[in-house]
C-alpha cells in the first residue's frame, strides 16, 4: 500500500488529474479565475490558510538553523516565508504566476519555476506544506525529496482518518510513517492538528 490512500491520481476541482502538466493546468484556471489570492491554492477560506502557514512555522522554528538550506516545494505566494525562523530558503513552484507574486512580496529572495522531479541540487531540509493534497504521484515526489535533503523534511497531508468522504488526496497516517522509517529515519514525529491535516517530521539523524 502506498502513502496515497488510492494511487497516484488526485482530484481538483472535480476533474481526474493524473500527472504534474494535469496539476499546473488546474492551477493556472484558479489564476485565471482569483488571481493569485488563496483560492487559487485551493482554499475556500483566508483563515485556513493563514492558520497552516503558522502552524507550519510553529514546527520548523526549532528544527531550522541561520545556516541550513531550506527548499520550499510548492511555494505558492512564498507566504511561508513570514513563519520561517532566519535560513538559507529557495522557493520552487510550476506555477510562474506564483513565483511572480512570491518574488514581488519577498525581494532579494530566490523563488524558481521548476519542477522538484528534475531538480537536483541538495540542501538541508525539504518542506512540503500544502502541497501533497493536490500532488499526483505524491509518492514518488517525497521519495525524490528524501534523496535530496540532509537533515530531513517537513511533510503535511490531509489525514484519511479525518476524510469520511474518501477523497484520494487523502494519506493514511500509519503509511507515511511507514514509508519514513523503511527508507531510514532516524525520527519521525507527527503532529496531528486541529484541522484534517498532519504533519509529520523526518529526521536523517538525532
Amino acid at each position: 500500500m502506498g502513502i496515497v490512500r488510492n494511487g497516484d491520481r488526485v482530484i481538483l476541482d472535480g476533474c481526474d488529474v493524473a500527472d504534474w502538466d494535469a496539476m499546473r493546468e488546474a492551477y493556472l484556471r484558479r489564476v485565471d479565475r482569483y488571481g493569485t489570492d488563496h483560492r487559487a491554492f485551493f482554499y475556500s477560506d483566508q483563515d485556513l490558510y493563514r492558520r497552516r502557514l503558522e502552524r507550519a512555522g510553529r514546527v520548523l522554528a526549532p528544527l531550522l538553523a541561520p545556516g541550513h538550506a531550506v527548499l520550499d516545494v510548492g511555494c505558492g505566494d512564498g507566504k511561508l516565508l513570514e513563519h520561517l525562523p532566519p535560513c538559507r530558503y529557495t522557493g520552487l513552484d510550476l506555477v510562474p504566476e506564483f513565483v511572480a507574486s512570491a518574488a514581488g512580496r519577498f525581494p532579494g529572495r530566490d523563488f524558481r519555476v521548476a519542477n522538484i522531479m528534475e531538480w537536483t541540487d541538495p540542501c538541508d531540509w525539504v518542506l512540503l506544506i500544502g502541497t501533497s493534497g493536490t500532488t499526483p504521484c505524491l509518492e514518488r515526489m517525497v521519495e525524490h525529496c528524501w534523496g535530496l535533503c540532509r537533515e530531513g523534511m517537513v511533510l503535511d497531508v490531509l489525514d484519511a482518518r479525518r476524510d469520511p468522504g474518501g477523497d484520494r488526496n487523502s494519506c493514511h497516517a500509519a503509511d507515511v510513517l511507514d514509508f519514513y522509517l523503511e527508507r531510514g529515519a532516524a525520527r519521525v514525529c507527527v503532529e496531528p492538528t486541529p484541522a484534517p491535516w498532519t504533519f509529520f517530521i523526518a529526521q536523517k539523524k538525532l
